[in-house]
């Protein structure tokens, strides 16, 4: 769950970074290829990130449900 809200807390970064050079009217459109280009890119790289948390997090819970029957 914690991996989620980080992933939303990201996209809603994005969107405000966005939204704010949109409206300031600074950025061309080859600007916003290229910062959309770059958001998927980031997004991605978040996406495996959530991906590598949860299944880091599910071997942790594995791992120590074997140590509590063990015991």
């Amino acid at each position: 769950m914690t991996g989620n809200r980080l992933f939303r807390q990201g996209i809603a970064l994005i969107l405000v970074i966005n939204t704010g050079a949109f409206l300031s009217g600074c950025a061309t459109p080859s600007e916003f290829k290229r910062a959309s280009r770059k958001q998927l890119e980031l997004i991605g790289a978040l996406d495996d990130a959530t991906r590598a948390l949860q299944k880091g997090l599910n071997s942790f819970h594995r791992e120590k449900e074997a140590r509590i029957r063990q015991e």
